[in-house]
């Protein structure tokens, strides 16, 4: 689920490593994830959320979010419910933030996060680092 800005960045044999890693220490300590299915035929992966943990602060649990939608789902508001059902989860966890990255020239993503609650914490070249206060947006 890696952004073209990160991979542009890391390389693409970087990334790969990476979620190779990633999902080899998921097998033993998986991290929260949801999954959108076709309703009609509950075959077809429409999208999918992963919760990652993060370090906790002194002010509470954090998560950091990625998401992925279909090409041909986007636009239909799966990644509005897995966005939902991601934070719904955090709340319930106790979690205080949930964060994310997204690519800058994503801008329906940036759109739909900002109407999620969402606000830009951080902007570099390739990566915009956006954040939600589940305690203000309750």
């Amino acid at each position: 689920m890696a952004s073209p800005g990160f991979v542009h960045e890391l390389g693409v044999e970087n990334v790969r490593q990476h979620e190779k890693e990633y999902w080899k220490r998921w097998r033993d300590h998986p991290d929260p994830a949801f999954i959108a299915v076709d309703e009609d035929t509950e075959q077809q992966k429409l999208g999918a959320i992963v919760l990652y943990s993060e370090q906790d602060t002194p002010s509470g649990k954090e998560y950091r979010i990625g998401v992925a939608v279909k090409e041909g789902a986007r636009g239909k508001g799966i990644g509005k419910l897995l966005i939902g059902r991601a934070l719904k989860f955090a709340k319930d966890e106790q979690a205080h933030k949930v964060n994310l990255y997204v690519d800058p020239n994503n801008i329906a993503a940036i759109s739909l996060y900002k109407n999620m609650g969402f606000r830009i914490r951080e902007e570099k070249d390739h990566e915009i680092t956006m954040e939600v206060n589940l305690r203000q947006s309750a």
